[in-house]
């Protein structure tokens, strides 16, 4: 069975948007339907095709991770301050939750709450706990100090 891969506007390629003002479309169309670069270029104030260039050769994940002083080489100080702290501010709205409580329907949807301890060397007891709707409204982590490896 062959399963049909429906071409969003924000995956189709930037030049086939080139014609249109990314501050436009955002306006227009919201900012889930602008492509990477679009978003890009409306953070810095410059044109998609720039940023398009530049996400060819320098992935998302390093962008966000790059500090201002990186970011100097490839924008103006004041745009690579902007970047930063347009990431920056993404990040605190996703550690805040921006008010949207997860639901946990099936044991994969709660694989990403447990990010925290992924890399941890010794088992952790975490909690979830959920509301009627099956939404996460608060998770502890614990491990007893002085406590190794819990053992059958």
């Amino acid at each position: 069975m062959s399963q049909s891969h429906h071409l969003y506007v924000r995956e189709a390629p930037p030049t086939f948007l080139a014609g249109e003002d990314p501050c436009q479309r955002l306006a227009s169309h919201g900012a889930e339907a602008l492509h990477s670069a679009e978003l890009m270029a409306v953070v810095l104030g410059g044109r998609p095709q720039v940023a398009t260039q530049l996400l060819a050769t320098v992935p998302l994940e390093q962008l966000m991770a790059a500090p201002v002083k990186e970011l100097t080489d490839r924008f103006t100080p004041r745009q690579a301050s902007r970047l930063v702290a347009a990431f920056e501010l993404a990040r605190r709205g996703l550690q805040q939750g921006l008010g949207i409580l997860p639901t946990i329907s099936c044991p994969a949807e709660a694989v990403p709450l447990l990010a925290e301890i992924k890399d941890q060397r010794r088992e952790h007891f975490l909690c979830l706990y959920l509301n009627a709707r099956n939404q996460v409204i608060h998770k502890e982590v614990d491990r007893p100090p002085g406590i190794g490896p819990l053992r059958k």
